[in-house]
């Protein structure tokens, strides 16, 4: 009696060996396969960082450095990851340019711009740098050649430096131009923090992080360092990232905490010493305050944040300026016509780039337009 089909099929399956797909796994591929796979994951992500370090390059070294300044006439070449290559100048005193720091030239006038990495136009080429910018202009409303000599540095700084205060004395400047960022109410204390670095307490367990944390963590890493570049670009995760990991001793928070406050009179003490150097030069001392790039996109486009104010760090600015009778040149109503003017600056860097210098110059050259001039006329009736 031949078997009936059902039987039959039973039989074949039973005496079938079982699917592939259905054996189990030999011990080492749980080993394997994971090390296939982080191995996998290790090159590529080589591969990414080494393509993106020769598409985005950098070379941050200083050539011209050396014993915390710059040498006297040299050049040197850098490069921000963001910005283009810039070449660097430095004159026979090693301040960035070309014009001697010699004696001034008859009926030449001197400005003198003093400063940190803003004023020494850091990632900029010099044409583009905001006092270069402005000198043409400049001769023709003051009616004198206009010479720059930029104490402006990277290195040392003229908040906490009265070798810098006296060189500045020294050049018998006509005009000197105090640039300050919020970046410098870190350093005004000279406690060699980082922009927005929190003081760490003895034994102080670190409980959150905050943007400027995230930046330096991922500093090393070109692909993140771009990664952060492109999304910096987009203005909702701009926004999101900065109110929800600003610093808590950011200089827009508001009210102000107590170790800014402390900052601000810091601050206030170096503007007047620097102007205790500058008078008896006989030097007009003016103050020129740029806003970071977040405090730059809230300005100009009229964002209100809770518990924010950008505009803080200006005012009080403007408030030292006056009670030391030096001249405040503002900034904001040139940021508030400006669309988007987070744009000015690097995205992760941080820094102003050329836009930001154009608008400075900008700022610069109106106010004496409106001034008239440096000054009205000295004691013989002529400009100083």
């Amino acid at each position: 009696m031949s078997p009936t089909p059902s039987s039959s099929a039973t039989s074949s399956s039973a005496s079938s060996p079982a699917s592939p797909s259905l054996l189990p796994l030999p011990r080492r591929d749980f080993i394997l396969l994971p090390l296939i796979s982080l191995l996998t994951a290790l090159l590529m992500g080589a591969l990414a960082e080494f393509g993106s370090r020769q598409i985005w390059v950098e070379k941050a070294n200083d050539d011209c450095a050396v014993g915390g300044r710059h040498k006297a006439n040299c050049t040197m070449l850098m490069k921000n990851i963001e910005g283009p290559w810039v070449r660097y100048e430095t004159n026979d005193c090693g301040y960035r340019g070309t014009a001697s720091c010699g004696p001034k030239p008859a009926g030449n006038l001197r400005a003198v711009v003093m400063g940190t990495s803003v004023a020494f136009g850091l990632h900029i080429p010099y044409d583009q740098f905001f006092a270069a910018r402005a000198a043409p202009e400049l001769s023709k409303i003051w009616h004198h050649p206009v010479e720059v000599q930029n104490l402006g540095d990277i290195m040392p700084l003229w908040l906490n430096n009265d070798a810098t205060l006296k060189e500045m004395a020294a050049l018998k400047p006509d005009a000197v131009f105090l640039i300050v960022a919020p970046f410098d109410l870190s350093r005004a204390g000279g406690q060699g923090e980082e922009e927005g670095a929190v003081p760490k307490k003895a034994n102080e367990v670190k409980t959150g992080w905050t943007w400027t944390d995230a930046r330096l963590a991922l500093r090393e890493s070109r692909v993140l360092y771009m990664a952060q570049h492109f999304l910096l670009n987009d203005e909702k995760f701009f926004l999101h990232a900065f109110e929800e990991y600003a610093d808590p001793n950011d200089a827009s928070r508001t009210p102000t905490p107590p170790l800014v406050e402390q900052r601000f009179g810091l601050m206030e003490e170096r503007v007047a010493k620097a102007v205790e150097y500058a008078r008896p030069a006989g030097a007009e001392v003016f103050m020129v305050a740029l806003p970071n790039r977040v405090q730059c996109a809230l300005i100009s486009k009229r964002i209100r944040l809770p518990h924010m104010d950008p505009y803080i760090f200006n005012s009080r600015m403007k408030e030292i300026a006056l009670r030391h009778e030096v001249n405040y040149i503002d900034l904001i109503p040139d940021l508030e016509r400006t669309p988007n003017a987070e744009r000015l600056f690097y995205s992760v860097d941080g820094h102003p780039a050329a836009g930001a210098h154009s608008l400075m110059a900008s700022a610069i050259v109106h106010y004496f337009r409106k001034r008239g001039g440096l000054c009205s006329t000295n004691k013989n009736g002529t400009a100083r």
